[in-house]
């Protein structure tokens, strides 16, 4: 998941190509800054790597077999709230990600690039 301005950048949907452009433009133009994200990246990656979310599922599981009374299915509802979100946020970036290519592999199709030998 991409926190905006701590490991990357997270643009609007509805960015422009001039927007996603200054974006890139940004993120190449300081290189300690995109360091400083990517350090960040891998720390939130690790924190949803598969062992860490096969852990916090047996702790679920085992949370949902200890706690089978009257209440339980609130408890099992608020301990899935953040898996939902962190799916939304999956699937906007996924489509912001999908939409954003497409319009680089139009804009490279429609415009000749110079000769860079």
């Amino acid at each position: 998941m991409v926190d905006d301005g701590a490991n990357g950048r997270l643009l609007a949907a509805n960015a422009s190509n001039r927007t996603m452009a200054e974006a890139i433009e940004d993120f190449f133009n300081h290189p300690a800054t995109a360091d400083q994200w990517g350090r960040q990246a891998l720390t939130t990656a690790r924190s949803l790597s598969r062992a860490v979310c096969a852990r916090r599922l047996e702790k679920l599981d085992g949370s949902i077999l200890e706690n089978r009374s009257a209440g339980a299915e609130e408890q099992i509802a608020d301990e899935l709230i953040p898996w939902d979100s962190i799916l939304q946020g999956i699937k906007v970036e996924w489509e912001l990600i999908s939409q954003k290519a497409n319009a680089a592999v139009s804009a490279l199709r429609t415009h000749e690039l110079p000769d860079t030998e």
